[in-house]
């Protein structure tokens, strides 16, 4: 294990001018948590690591029940993942998975890993903060965690938010890297957390966003991730959709084309949803009749790039809609 430097934000900034903020320097996608496609209120199963909230970052909870929440940031960042946990809870781990491509970058350097926390209730709890790696090329179903540092109770400030940050060499493998906390001794607590930065170098500088702008950053997270929903609204909602294939009239199949806004890191899994919320389906109309929820439906030829399906319902039609969406997370 990397010894590790463990500063506090007053530490940090204590010793001169604080550095500039510099655009690019963040290796994490989404640092900000800005973007939340999948859900901004949900509660998470027990013991399974997903992606449940926001974008780019897997949550795992061992004990009780756990509900992670979009709520307001500090210090100028305008969101924060709030984790609410119950009585019973064990552990809570953060992740974010960077593809060996970039990860590359960063592997025996000197780096620094700064985020913002906020516990409302401090005695007990304790952050292990580190990085981590799978044991295949970008293939996470087993990974190997090093601890690199740790956030104790006495650095933290009931219902306040504090700037931590653990500064170490980077581990150098050929399989890819991310990066973790594992908090533990939480039990009924709420904890938020935002500002996620990984940086070369030895100094914590101040935040900036992995892409730049509000638009490079969902255009990062669509990477491994897109929906055809609008951003403020969880797949599976019934809500009308705008991607829709005309066809002549016809009771057999009607065939359509999705292209993604931004080309998958590898050919994605896609699930669809009729404009009803039903899903494996698709809505199927006759204009000026009327449309029809709970028709068959299916992903037929997948690429990078986009996907074609298929409705097949029983209905006349002469149109068809579909809801998608499409993932191709580490």
């Amino acid at each position: 294990m990397s010894r590790a430097q463990l500063t506090s934000t007053d530490q940090q900034n204590s010793g001169g001018a604080v550095p500039p903020v510099v655009g690019g320097k963040n290796f994490i996608a989404n640092g900000g948590m800005d973007i939340f496609q999948r859900s901004t209120s949900v509660t998470i199963p027990n013991t399974t690591p997903g992606y449940y909230a926001p974008d780019r970052f897997l949550f795992y909870s061992n004990g009780g029940s756990t509900t992670l929440s979009r709520v307001a940031g500090t210090a100028g960042i305008t969101y924060a993942t709030q984790v609410a946990t119950t009585t019973g809870n064990t552990q809570i781990n953060i992740e974010n998975r960077l593809e060996y491509q970039q990860a590359q970058l960063l592997m025996g350097k000197t780096v620094t890993f700064s985020f913002y926390v906020n516990a409302a209730t401090t005695s007990g709890v304790s952050i292990a903060v580190g990085d981590y790696y799978p044991s295949a090329l970008d293939n996470w179903a087993s990974v190997t965690f090093a601890q690199k540092g740790t956030v104790s109770a006495a650095q933290l400030s009931a219902g306040n938010w504090v700037r931590q940050s653990v500064t170490f060499t980077a581990d150098t493998n050929t399989t890819g890297l991310g990066f973790y906390l594992t908090i533990t001794g939480l039990g009924a607590n709420t904890l938020q957390i935002t500002g996620w930065q990984v940086e070369i170098g030895n100094v914590a500088t101040p935040f900036s966003r992995a892409g730049g702008t509000l638009q490079g950053e969902l255009a990062l997270c669509q990477r491994y991730y897109e929906k055809s929903y609008d951003l403020a609204t969880a797949p599976g909602t019934a809500v009308n959709s705008t991607f829709v294939t005309p066809s002549a009239t016809t009771t057999s199949y009607i065939y359509g084309f999705v292209p993604y806004k931004v080309t998958k890191r590898t050919t994605p899994t896609v699930l669809i949803w009729d404009n009803g919320g039903n899903a494996n389906a698709t809505t199927r109309g006759l204009l000026g009749s009327g449309n029809s929820n709970n028709q068959n439906g299916a992903v037929d030829d997948q690429s990078m790039t986009g996907f074609t399906w298929l409705s097949a319902g029983s209905s006349n039609a002469n149109i068809a809609f579909i809801h998608f969406t499409a993932s191709a997370e580490l």
